[in-house]
C-alpha cells in the first residue's frame, strides 16, 4: 500500500475519505448563556452583573457546602460574574485595538 497524504487543509477518516474543513477553532466554543449575558450587559452597561447572567439563561441556586449561590453546572456565581468581567473588558479592549488601528492618529 501506499501513503498519499491528504490535501492541505483537510482532514482524512480512517476509510480514506477526506473531509474539508470549515474554518479554524481556537479555544472552546463559548457557553451560549455566557455570549448572550456578554450582549445584554454591552447593551446596558448599568446592569448588574448578576441580572445580566440572569437574563443570559443562567439559573443559581444557594448551596451550603460552599456557601454562595451555583448554576446547573455547580459553578458558582461568583466565578460566573468574574467570568463575564474578564469577558466584558476582554471585549472593551478589542473594541480600541481595533479602532486605533482604523483610526491610528486618534487617541
Amino acid at each position: 500500500a501506499t501513503y498519499a497524504p491528504a490535501k492541505v487543509g483537510s482532514t482524512a477518516s480512517a476509510s480514506g475519505t477526506v473531509k474539508k474543513r470549515r474554518g479554524r477553532r481556537f479555544g472552546r466554543q463559548s457557553d451560549p448563556r455566557m455570549a448572550k449575558a456578554i450582549d445584554i450587559k454591552a447593551a446596558n452597561e448599568d446592569m448588574s452583573l448578576h441580572d445580566a447572567l440572569l437574563a443570559g439563561g443562567y439559573t443559581f441556586r444557594y448551596s451550603p457546602e460552599i456557601l454562595d449561590e451555583v448554576d446547573e453546572d455547580g459553578i458558582s456565581l461568583t466565578q460566573r460574574k468574574n467570568n463575564l468581567c474578564r469577558r466584558m473588558r476582554q471585549r472593551r479592549e478589542q473594541k480600541e485595538k481595533r479602532d486605533k488601528k482604523e483610526n491610528p492618529g486618534i487617541q
